[in-house]
């Protein structure tokens, strides 16, 4: 019976690598990945403001100078995927961690990847994947949260204007023989 409950121990248990693996998933410390076929590393954190702008900009300037803009509404991930060149820049984006990294390195990593070590999409594939999970949703998801109630306000308020317009019409009816309708000209002419 102790030799069972012992196996049955061992295989529940979660090893030293998943416990960290785990750990950071869920957001307390960077994600070490190493690029395929190659034993370099690097560490991917949560993206700062530079480093999301600096994305946002390179998959805007891919959508809109790019030869394939028939395929809008396509994943942007899957573009990515689809050019070694543009994958090369976003690894390299992620690799960089700040504003003044981004501004004085980024041009020399992502030629160094892509020019001088020549690596693969697929050999990148993990360094992307880690970064895509390091992407803020929660504080994204608020912005888009505090974006659309904003929207949703500014409709009602519209709506509300409507409103009283549509109210003043009728009362409006008899002045307009005396004038073309407007607000100003009857209460001039009233007055």
């Amino acid at each position: 019976m102790n030799d069972k409950e012992n196996k049955n121990n061992g295989s529940d248990q979660i090893s030293l690598e998943e416990q960290k693996e785990i750990i950071a998933m869920m957001g307390e410390k960077p994600i070490e990945v190493e690029i395929l076929r190659t034993k370099k590393r690097y560490t991917i954190d949560w993206l700062k403001n530079a480093q999301m702008t600096k994305l946002a900009s390179l998959l805007i300037q891919k959508k809109h100078g790019g030869k394939n803009e028939t395929n809008e509404g396509s994943d942007t991930f899957k573009a990515i995927l689809d050019d070694n060149k543009l994958a090369c820049k976003v690894a390299s984006i992620y690799i960089l961690n700040g504003f003044w990294k981004i501004r004085f390195r980024y041009w020399m990593l992502w030629r160094w990847f892509y020019y001088i070590r020549q690596y693969e999409t697929s050999q990148l594939m993990p360094l992307l994947l880690a970064g895509r999970e390091r992407i803020p949703f929660e504080q994204y998801l608020f912005a888009t949260s505090i974006q659309a109630s904003a929207k949703e306000i500014l409709t009602q308020m519209t709506m509300q204007q409507i409103e009283e317009k549509l109210r003043e019409f009728p009362r409006n009816e008899g002045s307009q023989d005396q004038g073309h309708g407007d607000d100003d000209s009857g209460e001039k002419k009233a007055e």
